[in-house]
């Protein structure tokens, strides 16, 4: 039985869509504007990037790392050229 849920627990990382996976059994949550944008109960910056550029993109901008808080990445929305 723990052979099993630990084999599904690392499943469950594997395979990758672009986007992120529900980590601790919470979704993700997005909040931000035009300059910035907050990602909330992620593992990393990485896992978050997908979601804060798709957000700055609404704004014709692109996501840069600026910190990463417990589980809660934040990312500058910056101007592209």
């Amino acid at each position: 039985m723990k052979r099993t849920a630990l084999v599904c627990f690392l499943l469950c990382g594997c395979g990758n869509d672009g986007t992120v996976s529900d980590f601790l059994g919470f979704n993700q949550k997005v909040v931000g504007n035009e300059v910035s944008v907050q990602v909330t109960n992620v593992q990393s910056q990485v896992d978050a990037f997908p979601i804060a550029e798709k957000h700055c993109r609404q704004y014709g901008r692109a996501a840069r790392y600026a910190t990463m808080s417990s589980h809660n990445a934040t990312f500058d929305c910056v101007k592209t050229d």
